[in-house]
């Protein structure tokens, strides 16, 4: 078995779903509306450049939060350059971070209970 080749698969897998909580999290924490650029580079900021969203990640998590309606996205222009779409999450995205959240504690908590910690 190759290590580092199923290290990157289950990295991928659980990054996959962390991702959007990451995101909702920033958007919860937000007081204003943030466009695409400025989450990824917040995320990349607080993950001291361990996590660099990609434009093909990044957009289509936002897309997907958005049919969920967990977040809304909305289109305005800035004082400089063109157009942007903001997002912000909705009532029913933070009641779904609330909830995701307990499951990610009770996890935690659990492997670090079979951990001895």
């Amino acid at each position: 078995m190759d290590i580092e080749k199923e290290l990157y698969k289950f990295r991928k897998i659980l990054m996959g779903g962390f991702y959007e909580i990451i995101v909702l999290l920033i958007l919860n924490k937000s007081e204003t509306p943030m466009y695409g650029y400025m989450i990824s580079k917040l995320i990349e900021r607080l993950s001291y450049g361990k996590i660099k969203l990609t434009v093909g990640t990044l957009y289509p998590i936002l897309k997907k939060l958005e049919k969920k309606k967990l977040i809304r996205g909305f289109w305005a222009e800035p004082k400089q350059g063109p157009p942007r779409k903001y997002y912000e999450i909705t009532d029913e995205g933070k009641e779904f971070l609330c909830k995701a959240l307990e499951i990610i504690d009770d996890l935690i908590k659990l492997v670090k209970s079979i951990r001895g910690e």
